[in-house]
């Protein structure tokens, strides 16, 4: 599967520097790397070693030239919870906070982005960086957080039903829990305890916003087996 694609092409390449090297990996085009890049993370410690060592682990061979224009150099957004797509608001946030980017993770950056958003007030961030709250909040949160911070150290377990327990359990209409695990823009990605995160696509998500983290109570739309793919809607927050 495409997961045992991304740790074979770090064992033989080494670790990532960027993101975009997920685009390198033979079988992620560009919609999966679109929904599975806000869950990678780029340790910024392992960079030095990568750059001592270019040369192919397994192959002791150069690694191959991709005919895509692939980013390489390390960005420091890449070890938050925020997605690409929304890297350029986050920096035009960090520059009318009057901060530095490169300070991302200390505690006088950390609440001069809440004082600076409470100040200003979300809506009115919003019209002035043309984006939706839910982005906005996930960019904020993503910036007020430690750069090593571990998102699921503070979750408890979500109340999975028993008797559910992989893609083949799940039919159309069944009511389930899961917690948040990441927020795009074209969708929310739930953990529903099956293996595979299911997605409750924009339009589905009525008034309600849920952020990284919450408790939500789901219903299946629509289960793709071959595919590994949940659509869902959502029911409520708990």
């Amino acid at each position: 599967n495409r997961a045992s694609k991304i740790l074979e092409w770090r064992d033989e390449q080494g670790p990532f520097t960027n993101r975009q090297q997920l685009k390198l990996i033979k079988g992620i085009g560009d919609k999966t790397y679109e929904q599975c890049v806000g869950f990678v993370r780029v340790v910024p410690e392992t960079i030095p070693d990568v750059r001592s060592n270019t040369k192919n682990k397994k192959t002791g061979k150069n690694p191959k030239k991709s005919k895509i224009p692939i980013e390489t150099e390390f960005n420091i957004l890449d070890q938050t919870v925020i997605h690409p797509e929304s890297y350029a608001i986050a920096e035009k946030l960090v520059l009318m906070s009057k901060l530095d980017i490169k300070d991302l993770g200390t505690l006088q950056f950390i609440n001069r982005i809440g004082d600076f958003v409470d100040q200003q007030g979300l809506e009115n961030l919003c019209e002035q960086l043309q984006t939706t709250k839910a982005i906005l909040k996930q960019i904020c949160e993503g910036l007020q957080k430690p750069p090593d911070h571990d998102i699921r150290s503070e979750l408890s377990q979500p109340l999975f039903r028993r008797e559910i327990m992989n893609l083949n359990d799940l039919k159309v209409g069944t009511i389930l829990t899961g917690r948040v695990q990441n927020v795009t823009h074209f969708g929310t990605f739930v953990d529903l305890g099956v293996g595979t995160d299911g997605l409750i696509y924009s339009n589905k998500l009525t008034s309600s916003n849920p952020q990284i983290g919450d408790r939500v109570e789901v219903k299946v739309i629509n289960v793709e087996v071959e595919r590994k793919r949940i659509g869902l809607a959502l029911v409520r927050l708990i």
